[in-house]
């Protein structure tokens, strides 16, 4: 009778850091994207009172400063960041009005890495008037 020893090693995955941040405005939006080591999972959820949009990025460190962007012309006043359930990435965006938050990840392509980008569009107060001119 043979017996069989086996051997599992287990390599803990090296948490994704952000090591990019850029923030430009369009017309209808502004668009917020980090670039990340590596692909990321995330979660996107909005506050109200006062308006703020919250991303908790899973398992992830922050390398890049996020203080170094500049928000003028943007619905955004502040950004914040922490640890959150002391493994994930909370980023909070304190807003000077109200938006429509979307949010994507980007695989990387080429020389262009792993990407996760939130767009904020504008809100319009009266939509019935772009629909029914």
């Amino acid at each position: 009778m043979a017996l069989i020893f086996g051997l599992v090693i287990v390599v803990p995955l090296k948490a994704a850091e952000v090591e990019g941040v850029r923030l430009w405005r369009a017309p209808d939006h502004t668009r917020l994207v980090f670039d990340l080591s590596g692909p990321a999972e995330h979660k996107l959820f909005t506050l109200s009172g006062p308006h703020r949009v919250v991303v908790d990025i899973t398992d992830t460190k922050l390398k890049a400063q996020l203080d170094a962007l500049d928000l003028k012309d943007t619905p955004i006043a502040q950004v914040r960041h922490a640890r959150h359930n002391k493994k994930d990435l909370r980023v909070v965006l304190d807003l000077k009005q109200q938006i429509n938050p979307r949010s994507f990840a980007l695989r990387r392509h080429e020389k262009l890495p792993d990407r996760l980008v939130i767009d904020l569009y504008d809100k319009v107060e009266n939509q019935e008037k772009l629909y029914y001119k």
